[in-house]
């Protein structure tokens, strides 16, 4: 791949990348290949730039960068900062690269951060520098300096160049982002869906505006997707390997890195465990490793995964286990077995009364327990046929006396129990925490267990106490690297180790019992006629973060309710509300900038930020993208463009998008004239008071009675 350099000469540093001809649009989302048209421009302001004339290279470069081509956002960046071939405007500079940083790429990233740390162009904020920081950091795909120089800054602070466990959570624009632990946005939310960071990588979806549904891709921990289409669904196994599916019966192997493997068809298929995964093919069971390449042919009536390098299979009727190779380690000459664990694993031969074997094979414990649970930190739960629970040690002794109902896992030197009511035990039998009240508890973690109280739960340490308050909720998760989750019934809540929220979701608001909608209040504030309270109310709420309140207060000074009416301070909220993740905020920001009203035209600008908009599933914004399109504002004009963004925008109802779509069906502009298609979408728009739709069809129902027309 080519090379190329740029200095950003605000910064004082040299940036060198590898640039490609495909790349991501300027959002973090899947890739998404240059077209001819943005190729024809990023060409033509090469041209011009060898021919000195700048002025001309940035008109091109904002053509390809409204389009997609992440070079070009850069260089339209740099030369706003340097003032080359227009004037001079920082600001404006670093808000092309934000876009370049959405991206996914370091070298913005970076940049970002370097803009934050000085107050150039942006507020300054060390916080958020580290932010950008870390993501260059997190991500060294395809260049050295930006790591290197990032690395190296927040060495010179003493601060972690990782952020740390990073947890996915519904924003105020009810999208998914990634929040680290201090409750801040790294990743901000961007996603119809996201799952947690599994060796750091994260299945999430992202809003598909071309239906009304999602796709499927996996990010890396700087948000950047490592996939280069859209898939059905996709999940992580052990060291990264991801599986995605591109359709039904289908999947693709990949490496944490973005390598394709091998590509598979499959009915049924189990989990990557040990780099082993069982699959159903022609009525049997074999094994594949990571990259999907088969390891053991399929031959096997049954199987299940591999654990500390054994996997139970079938054969006939009996049960055994073989080796990562495929041979049998173990013959098959039990009824049923269960997986090896502590190097043991229970087995029956007659179905009924269960023993233990090790690894080799050899009978530890003789068939004579009715139930079991799995060894865990040298002993297991067990209870001979008609007989209560107890523990046993590895050579099938009750250690504990069986004296229980029921009984967990042993965990962290404690187990629950249950006589009558849960209790903590430690191994020598003694209980340490009395629970009285408990209707039930589970296995410890992180020195602390999750218990429920009635219809109440909180988290206990090792002397009983509770940690933090008693919740009313539907349930809280065990803690995992000090964060738990507490489960609402519309959300979810963050909490530390001392009990502390550290993000509670804007659904969650009001069932947490903590406190009405921020927002509320400010409403309250308006119906009482206050105006001026509802104001400083929204620039507290929008000062602490609140999107909402962001846009609200940029309404209000657009229109000079309850605050003296500024333009400037409405787009400055508007802008911050839009960087935030308001994506009507983004919309609107979009169309002054292509107007020009309250700040300086730039209709390339104007078109990213209704793109951004846009994939994110603002309606509004798909159908002024594709008026852009259609006509050439901002954005290289296209006609197939235009075509797409009005449909998604028709497809959510957005009447105004009816027309034009109807338009290009009925005059064959940029698809294959279809006047049926045209008459449809004319009369969804008149159904829904449109004057114009019903007129152009009372005019295509002529044309049709009209032969020849």
């Amino acid at each position: 791949m080519p090379r190329f350099t740029m200095t950003f000469l605000f910064l004082g540093v040299t940036i060198t990348a590898v640039s490609s001809s495909a790349q991501p649009f300027a959002t973090e989302s899947s890739p998404q290949k240059v077209d001819q048209i943005t190729l024809k421009y990023f060409l033509a302001a090469e041209a011009a730039d060898e021919s000195n004339n700048a002025s001309l290279a940035l008109q091109h470069f904002r053509l390809a960068a409204a389009h997609g081509h992440w070079r070009s956002m850069l260089e339209v960046a740099n030369r706003y900062m340097t003032g080359t071939g227009t004037t001079k405007d920082v600001a404006r500079g670093v808000e092309w690269m934000r876009f370049s940083a959405w991206a996914g790429y370091p070298s913005a990233m970076y940049g970002m951060g370097v803009a934050h740390e000085k107050g150039m162009g942006v507020t300054r904020d060390q916080n958020e520098a580290v932010r950008w920081w870390r993501r260059a950091v997190l991500d060294r795909r395809f260049l050295v300096d930006p790591h290197v120089a990032a690395k190296q800054k927040l060495k010179t602070l003493g601060v972690s160049d990782s952020p740390g466990s990073l947890f996915a959570v519904k924003g105020e624009n009810g999208l998914f982002g990634f929040i680290d632990q201090r409750g801040k946005w790294f990743i901000r939310p961007a996603f119809q869906a996201a799952n947690s960071f599994e060796h750091d990588l994260a299945v999430v979806k992202y809003p598909d505006p071309e239906s009304k549904g999602a796709y499927t891709t996996v990010i890396n921990r700087s948000g950047r997707a490592i996939l280069p289409g859209r898939y059905l669904s996709a999940r992580i196994h052990a060291n990264g390997i991801v599986e995605a599916s591109p359709r039904l019966s289908r999947a693709e192997y990949w490496s944490p890195s973005g390598i394709r493997g091998a590509k598979l068809s499959y009915l049924l298929h189990g989990p990557l465990i040990e780099d082993r995964a069982w699959f159903h093919a022609k009525g049997k069971h074999g094994f594949i490793n990571g990259m999907g390449k088969e390891i053991v042919d399929v031959r096997f009536e049954q199987a299940e995964s591999f654990n500390e390098g054994l996997a139970a299979v079938k054969l006939g009727r009996l049960w055994g286990y073989i080796d990562k190779s495929g041979q049998l380690a173990i013959k098959n000459v039990y009824a049923k077995v269960e997986r090896f664990n502590e190097g043991l694993a229970w087995v029956t031969s007659d179905g009924k009364r269960w023993g233990v074997i090790n690894t080799k094979g050899e009978r530890i414990i003789e068939d004579r327990f009715a139930v079991h649970g799995i060894f865990s930190e040298g002993l297991a739960a067990a209870a001979l046929p008609g007989g209560k629970l107890g523990f046993i040690d590895k050579s099938g002794k009750f250690g504990i006396a069986p004296n229980y109902a029921l009984a967990r896992n042993f965990s962290e030197g404690l187990v629950a129990v249950r006589r009558v009511q849960w209790e903590y035990i430690d191994k020598t039998g003694k209980t340490v925490i009395h629970g009285f009240d408990f209707t039930n508890a589970r296995d410890f973690r992180d020195g602390l267990a999750a218990v429920q109280v009635g219809k109440e739960h909180v988290h206990i340490d090792k002397s009983g106490k509770f940690v933090g308050k008693l919740r009313v909720c539907k349930s809280i998760s065990d803690f995992d690297r000090g964060f738990a989750w507490v489960d609402w019934s519309d959300g979810r809540s963050l909490i530390d180790k001392t009990g502390k929220t550290i993000y509670l979701e804007p659904d969650a608001w009001e069932s947490a019992r903590r406190t009405t909608r921020p927002m509320y209040a400010v409403d309250e504030a308006v119906l009482g006629r206050n105006l001026t309270a509802a104001a400083k109310i929204c620039e507290r709420l929008a000062d602490q973060g609140s999107l909402n309140a962001m846009q609200r207060l940029a309404n209000m000074y657009h229109a000079g309710r309850g605050v003296k009416r500024n333009v400037a301070k409405m787009i400055q909220w508007k802008r911050k509300a839009a960087i935030a993740g308001h994506t009507v905020a983004m919309r609107e920001l979009g169309l002054l900038y292509s107007r020009g009203e309250g700040i300086t035209k730039d209709q390339a600008l104007g078109a990213m930020w209704l793109h951004r908009a846009a994939t994110l599933n603002e309606p509004v914004a798909m159908w002024a993208l594709g008026e852009s399109y259609l006509k050439g504002v901002g954005v290289p004009q296209s006609k197939e463009h235009a075509l797409k963004w009005f449909n998604a925008a028709a497809l959510r109802d957005v009447v105004g998008a009816m027309v034009p779509l109807g338009q290009m069906y009925e005059s064959g502009i940029g698809v294959k004239k279809n006047l049926d298609t045209a008459a449809s979408w004319y009369s969804r728009a008149a159904d829904k008071g449109n004057k114009q739709a019903a007129q152009l069809l009372s005019q295509i129902k002529q044309k049709k009675k009209t032969p020849g027309q």
